[in-house]
């Protein structure tokens, strides 16, 4: 839980509105996304660190 509640702080950082949790975990999972897709591409380790 306290984990959560500090990645959407991280997250919230200079942004106005309400947000749902769900908008914080969507836009982490597709920039994780993106991270992985550049790994393959480049032939690298699949593994993110």
């Amino acid at each position: 839980f306290a984990a959560g509640a500090i990645l959407a702080a991280e997250w919230i950082v200079g942004r106005q509105g309400f947000y749902e949790f769900t908008d914080v975990m969507e836009e982490i999972l597709k920039k994780n996304n993106r991270r992985f897709t550049q790994i393959n591409a480049n032939e690298k380790t699949k593994y993110l660190c």
